[in-house]
């Protein structure tokens, strides 16, 4: 059954792969193109009732390490969350790298290098992704909500686990991710509900 799903970060690579896949699907979408770290609290909570959505889909996260204030976008998440519980708006997936580990995740070479790599190169970046994480998986803020952060290694169908395990590799395409997030929307999977899935190819 078609959903209306409000979309974060719509304007960037793999939100328009998300928006394209789900509008094929006769979804409905209303795209938010405005920076999640500068809206206050009273907008985003209009906002959200506005478009009446079931879910939000996010896919929001540092352009690159340049000039970035670590932690603005964390922050942006933490508004979101409180006007998603005061709207009624329970689900959301937002995006996330395996620079956050969790327990579940096994040692994986593969993803130490990788991270390495990215720590050298844009150390803002990566440290905003850990807050990210921080935010939904530590301390009250997602609760009461059916929240997913989704994992990804470099940009390069899907599978869900976590990192180290069977059959995970260190990649995955963004529109294998566009079809992974339609593939739980569609199910209305609560299986990674409060949970940091890693997804690749």
């Amino acid at each position: 059954m078609p959903h209306t799903v409000f979309v974060l970060g719509g304007t960037g690579l793999i939100g328009r792969f998300i928006l394209d896949t789900f509008l094929a699907k006769g979804h409905t979408m209303v795209a938010y193109s405005g920076s999640i770290s500068s809206t206050p609290r009273a907008m985003t909570k209009l906002l959200l009732r506005y478009v009446q959505s079931r879910v939000v889909m996010s896919s929001v996260g540092p352009v690159d390490g340049r000039g970035h204030e670590v932690g603005s976008i964390a922050k942006g998440y933490n508004v979101l969350a409180k006007a998603m519980k005061e709207t009624r708006i329970q689900k959301m997936y937002a995006l996330g790298t395996f620079s956050y580990l969790v327990p579940e995740d096994a040692f994986s070479f593969g993803r130490t290098a990788i991270v390495g790599m990215v720590g050298a190169l844009s150390p803002a970046a990566k440290a905003e992704f850990i807050e990210i994480a921080k935010v939904f998986n530590e301390g009250n803020t997602i609760e009461g909500l059916d929240l997913v952060v989704y994992r990804f290694g470099m940009l390069k169908d899907f599978t869900a686990g976590y990192v180290g395990g069977a059959e995970i590799s260190s990649g995955i395409a963004r529109s294998s991710i566009a079809a992974w997030l339609l593939e739980q929307v569609k199910q209305d999977s609560k299986q990674w509900a409060k949970k940091l899935p890693y997804i690749s190819t």
